[in-house]
């Protein structure tokens, strides 16, 4: 292993740690407390969201991008052959989970009355 690729598996290590965390914060629930929109979010649009389901979710996602940093790390075949695709898959399944979460009344409450956008 050449002294640059090195470096470039540190930074894979270092992302997938990162990514790790991130996970955890989401799937603790403490994860939406980092997200400036969050915090200008009116407590009724708060109360209609599924906040279980959603860090469920979020979680579940952000350590799928920790694993594909992870066997990163681990394999240079993966490294050389499937890391970008893997990388690409992750950002087209992304944009399907947030137009599921939007659609899904799974992330609503249901003691709440959905919030639509319009008042």
């Amino acid at each position: 292993m050449w002294k640059g690729e090195r470096k470039m598996v540190f930074y894979y290590a270092m992302f997938a740690i990162f990514f790790v965390l991130v996970s955890l914060l989401f799937y603790s629930g403490k994860g939406f407390e980092y997200i400036p929109g969050w915090k200008q979010t009116s407590p009724e649009i708060k109360r209609s969201i599924n906040i279980k389901a959603l860090k469920n979710n979020m979680g579940m996602m952000f350590l799928a991008l920790a694993l594909i940093f992870g066997v990163s790390v681990f394999s240079e075949i993966f490294r050389e052959k499937v890391f970008i695709w893997a990388s690409i898959l992750w950002i087209i399944a992304a944009r399907i989970n947030i137009n599921y979460i939007s659609r899904s009344k799974k992330f609503q409450n249901k003691s709440v009355e959905p919030f639509d956008g319009r008042d």
